[in-house]
């Protein structure tokens, strides 16, 4: 089955970062520090506005490297403070937060009690640096506990691979979030029933393990020497997967099958295909369904695969 779903043409989306949705509302996180406000009506998706500048005063976005809607708001994660805003985009306040390691481009989420933060964390080691996977919680952002901790890739390319997932954690409606690189074939399921959440990992993820040739530019960097200032090779099997979503009681696992696409599957054991979707424009899943935002000649083009689509496709995959 190919992938189908609403899109919006415009020239003033942005390079998204990242993304939240809530009902007919989607907040594209700009990197230039703007949040862009999309609707979705009987018409199909239109850009309402935007919200939010660069800055490093209270209300503008100097690093933004995550949104979410939380508690009535929306939390920007920008270096080591959450900016808050209103859903109108009012700008509420700011707070500086003390990270539980010195994560790179550090996510956000919004948890059942407080919040989510989530990246990558590299640990200096005796023979080989290691990037970690981490994912913490907080109740009010004042101090962060470690939920899971996990290793990525080794940056002498023994271990891993760098050609992974974007964002370590998609969050789910039901108090069931997933988490994971998919550098192994492996899943967290992150049970959020209240208070402090916790984390259990599900292996196998996947039933089988694909291969596949590197695109024509990524091999093209690969035999210009490092990448990022690390030794890469492309991986002999593809990363398991790269993004997760959250329906009712299953994991879909967004897959690479080829160099640019991906399978929507149910994680194991079941393992069926729902439909085939383009790898390049993958910003993400959240809750509330996936993003793709392709460039063509005229304009970027926001493609939305929303929740009820993705869960009509599990009811006939199962009849």
């Amino acid at each position: 089955m190919r992938l189908g779903a609403e899109a919006l043409a415009g020239d003033d989306i942005g390079l998204v970062r990242d993304f939240d949705i809530a009902g007919d509302t989607i907040y594209l996180l700009d990197v230039t520090g703007r949040v862009a406000v999309v609707e979705r009506d009987t018409s199909g998706l239109r850009l309402t506005g935007h919200f939010a500048r660069q800055g490093a005063g209270p209300g503008e976005l100097l690093r933004p490297s995550g949104i979410a809607l939380a508690a009535g708001s929306v939390a920007v994660m920008d270096g080591t403070r959450i900016q808050f805003f209103s859903r109108s985009g009012e700008f509420m306040q700011s707070t500086q937060i003390t990270l539980p390691c010195m994560m790179v481009l550090p996510a956000i989420a919004a948890a059942r009690d407080g919040l989510f933060v989530h990246g990558g964390c590299l640990q200096r080691g005796v023979v080989t640096d290691t990037m970690m996977a981490v994912l913490a919680w907080s109740p009010d952002t004042s101090a962060w506990e470690m939920i899971v901790q996990t290793p990525r890739f080794t940056t002498d390319g023994s271990v891993g691979t760098v050609f992974g997932v974007k964002s370590l954690l998609t969050t789910g409606s039901n108090g069931r979030h997933v988490f994971g690189g998919g550098e192994a074939n492996c899943i967290w399921n992150v049970l959020d029933e209240g208070g402090r959440p916790h984390a259990e990992q599900t292996c196998p993820a996947a039933g089988v393990l694909y291969r596949a040739d590197p695109p024509p530019a990524v091999a093209q960097r690969l035999r210009a020497g490092k990448i990022a200032g690390m030794n890469v090779e492309w991986p002999e099997t593809l990363p398991v997967y790269m993004e997760r979503f959250v329906a009712r009681d299953e994991t879909i696992l967004l897959r690479p099958w080829s160099a640019d696409s991906v399978v929507l599957q149910s994680a194991a054991p079941a393992s069926v295909d729902l439909a085939v979707a383009p790898l390049e424009g993958l910003i993400g899943c959240k809750a509330g369904g996936c993003l793709w935002l392709l460039e063509d000649q005229l304009s970027p083009r926001l493609i939305v695969l929303d929740r009820a689509r993705i869960e009509a496709m599990i009811d006939e995959a199962v009849k």
